[in-house]
């Protein structure tokens, strides 16, 4: 069923014929793209089928054709439907349908990609397409409808990163929906990486690659950074030779797939991103975000011409997409300017007495004052910030108090982090972290540059949180809190008790949170980007190690995001999962967590991160019914993305380390 391989023409037989090799896409080729003098080779679909953004009575179905196969038989493509039985709780449904067939039109000026929506549909089905005059089909691809289900079983992921690692991940997922223990699946963001070669280079974190190296030339095509349409359709293309890949696309219906920064450049916003320079990349901003976004929506299987405004309604839930990365381009703070602003009110001068010796603003008075208007101004900064157009926020309100469904989940490319550091409280740490604020507080003028040249932007964003209370990582929904807060608000605000799920990516690593007692958050693992835990960790500067109590762990990134961990017992659970998948184990004694976590732990009922993976590699499922969704983290170790081989063969065995 994954084998891109050309089949006999003709609904069953193809079906048949096709599913037989490979039954779950492990350890199959891809078929070489051919060269000038191979053309109309074995296939004319090498970057195989998917489907997506389903209603309740049309698919958008997706396929690339070579250009040699339009070439020589035209620019019109066929695609068959075969409706089947699926079964939920226990009974066993069919929609009654007959087989049908459809045509629609190749599109050269869209790499040769074709976007068939045929309507009148209902349930499940199986599908193909073929070139008419010839011999050659697709695989078979499977999908449904968004008709109404009793629940809504969904997966989602983030972050494949081509020389990372091969994309096992995408193999598991594609196994569950196979099974039926899936009904859809989706990815929210950083479904391509931009750089060339020699870029975000990672060999030094001693990660796990593709072929055993992350910087091989022939990992990155084209070489260098992506700007014109073209590169990005080429680097789509070798996205798209890993088998992982093709057989998630094939294997279950896309809902509302979103995008990050990467799909165009790193820490985009609306002006501008962290990687872009009009001059040197010799292109504007403007145009290389077009460029981007149009080969996005040539490559994906979904509606319309842009990343939000789009929602499917299941029956258990609603699934909106959201656009999280241009509403800045409304207001007058870009990303440089909103840096320096931040940073700006960071004096050390705060953290001093009048001997000159550092005075804990917690123990101090004198202190305490100064801190809190500091912080008052960078709240200010925060609530200033839109991660969306005026326009799409109103959109986004309007369909969370308007939907009939249970719960609506909202598909965001970065991580909502709400109030996660207690958002308005500026007693945050306490004590526990006067070695660490200390260090940080009477740091030398260089200090910033050394946090950014060894442990990255991260880790300023922890220090920021641990100094002000302030979560404000421009990566994050947290960085334009006014907004964030007006979503959790219509979400508490719902009838009938309704609720909301945040199904968010970026950080590569998984976290379960809750944000009121109406909207949580499930953040999804990556499928083959490293993991925050051994960024943070293996890079900090000298002397963060023997701080006790604060990050010395070599899960120190997950340990702080656990601070306000409901239970003393999820952080023993980190820790214990952290050796099984491919984290490493806590330096200090496990037996002292309670109490120095305990200390530190807030008062107040939300939020919490109730459960995270130190996994860096895997997905989240979400299972939604009209009593409330439920959520699990799946994690692979990362030394399971080396080889192409079948999981299983290697030992890699996807777990469930958390489920609420």
């Amino acid at each position: 069923f994954f084998s891109a391989a050309s089949h006999p023409v003709g609904p069953w037989g193809h079906m048949f014929a096709a599913i037989a090799p490979g039954l779950l896409g492990f350890g199959t080729t891809p078929t070489e793209e051919p060269t000038p003098t191979t053309l109309c080779g074995s296939t004319c679909f090498y970057q195989g089928v998917a489907s997506g953004d389903p209603t309740d009575d049309s698919i958008v179905l997706w396929t690339r054709v070579d250009p040699c196969c339009v070439e020589k038989y035209g620019d019109h493509i066929e695609y068959t439907l075969i409706p089947k039985e699926s079964a939920q709780g226990g009974r066993r449904l069919h929609n009654g349908d007959a087989s049908r067939t459809g045509h629609a039109k190749i599109e050269p000026g869209r790499d040769y990609t074709v976007h068939a929506e045929p309507t009148g549909l209902h349930g499940s089905y199986s599908y193909y397409f073929s070139i008419p005059g010839s011999t050659y089909t697709s695989e078979v691809g499977h999908t449904r409808t968004a008709h109404e289900l009793d629940s809504l079983k969904i997966a989602h992921t983030s972050c494949s990163n081509f020389p990372h690692g091969y994309f096992t991940v995408y193999h598991e997922m594609a196994r569950m929906l196979k099974s039926g223990e899936l009904d859809a699946w989706t990815h929210v963001g950083d479904f391509i990486y931009e750089y060339g070669h020699g870029g975000y280079g990672m060999g030094a974190w001693n990660i796990t690659a593709r072929d055993g190296n992350d910087q091989d030339p022939a990992h990155f095509s084209p070489s260098h950074e992506l700007t014109a349409t073209d590169d990005y359709y080429t680097r789509y293309k070798q996205y798209l030779t890993d088998g992982g890949l093709l057989a998630v696309r094939a294997a279950g219906v896309n809902v509302g797939q979103v995008w990050d920064d990467h799909e165009i450049a790193n820490d985009m916003w609306g002006d501008g991103a962290e990687n872009h320079d009009d001059e040197e990349d010799g292109i504007s901003w403007a145009a290389r975000k077009a460029n981007g976004l149009e080969a996005w929506l040539d490559y994906m299987p979904v509606r319309g011409t842009t990343v939000g405004y789009r929602a499917s309604h299941f029956g258990a839930a609603e699934v909106v997409s959201m656009n999280t990365r241009w509403g800045s381009e409304n207001i007058d703070i870009g990303e440089p300017q909103y840096e320096e602003a931040l940073w700006s009110l960071h004096d050390p001068a705060l953290w001093k007495g009048e001997d000159g010796e550092y005075s804990s603003p917690w123990t101090d008075p004198a202190r305490a004052g100064g801190v809190a208007v500091a912080r008052a101004q960078m709240l200010a900064i925060l609530e200033s910030r839109q991660a969306f157009s005026e326009e799409q926020l109103q959109w986004i309100l309007n369909k969370i108090g308007g939907s009939s469904a249970a719960n609506v989940i909202l598909l965001s490319g970065t991580q909502a982090l709400s109030n996660m550091w207690n958002y308005g409280d500026i007693t945050l740490a306490g004590t526990s972290f006067e070695p660490l604020l200390k260090m940080v507080a009477t740091g030398t003028p260089d200090f910033r540059s050394v946090l950014y040249g060894t442990a990255g932007k991260g880790t300023t964003d922890i220090l920021f949180a641990i100094l002000y209370g302030l979560y404000r990582g421009s990566d994050t929904l947290a960085q334009a809190q006014g907004q964030l807060q007006q979503l959790i608000s219509a979400c508490d605000a719902r009838p009938n008790g309704g609720k909301c799920t945040i199904l968010s990516g970026d950080v590569h690593n998984g976290y379960i949170t809750q944000h009121s007692e109406r909207v949580a958050e499930l953040t999804s693992p990556s499928v083959s980007a490293i993991g925050l835990v051994q960024n943070f960790v293996t890079s900090l500067p000298n002397g963060f190690a023997d701080i006790p109590g604060a990050i010395a762990s070599s899960t120190g990134f997950d340990m702080l995001n656990m601070l306000q961990s409901r239970e003393a017992g999820d952080l023993a659970s980190a820790l214990a999962n952290s050796q099984a998948l491919g984290g490493a184990l806590y330096s200090g004694d496990p037996a002292t967590i309670g109490s120095t976590w305990g200390e530190i732990a807030a008062a107040a009922p939300y939020p919490k991160v109730v459960a995270q993976d130190v996994a860096h590699n895997g997905f989240g499922v979400t299972h939604c019914t009209a009593a409330g969704c439920s959520y699990t983290i799946r994690g692979l170790p990362i030394g399971c993305l080396s080889t192409p081989t079948p999981i299983e063969a290697i030992g890699c065995v996807f777990n469930d380390v958390h489920t609420v």
